[in-house]
């Protein structure tokens, strides 16, 4: 078995992200792989940024929430621009679970280094499902 780990700029956009899944179709026909993939490029940044601006009670958290939204949903939409409204619908299900945790920083006033971890797992398990999802609406197993 192989493990393939790609990094944020290697997931940083549509164009990347279906080199990556041409490089696990072509090696998963000599081995098997597992795969392991960071944050969009750019978005474990954003999550901390936001979560310090809800900390520090400036409301704008909401424009780099806004911000990481928006780039998950373009890039689902890029990758899978067909028949993709369930991919959508968790996107927009973590997202909310996402808002709710910068809410509550931002009504606390507090980013413990647990509440940090959690933060920035969100980038992760985004990046992760919409990759998987990928690779399963072009017929490949995941």
């Amino acid at each position: 078995m192989k493990v393939l780990k790609f990094g944020g700029t290697s997931v940083g956009s549509s164009k990347n992200i279906n080199n990556v899944i041409n490089i696990l179709e072509n090696t998963s026909k000599n081995s098997a792989v597992a795969c392991v993939v960071s944050a969009v490029g750019g978005i474990t940044d954003k999550l901390l940024l936001a979560g310090k601006k809800a900390q520090n009670k400036e409301a704008d958290f909401t424009d780099v929430f806004n911000t990481i939204k928006q780039t998950h949903i373009a890039i689902v939409n890029e990758l899978i621009p067909e028949n993709n409204e369930a991919v959508i619908a968790y996107v927009e299900t973590q997202l909310s679970a996402l808002k709710n945790l910068l809410d509550g920083i931002f009504l606390i006033n507090e980013l413990s280094p647990k509440t940090s971890d959690k933060l920035v797992s969100f980038g992760e398990l985004l990046s992760s499902f919409i990759i998987a999802e990928t690779i399963k609406s072009r017929g490949l197993s995941a």
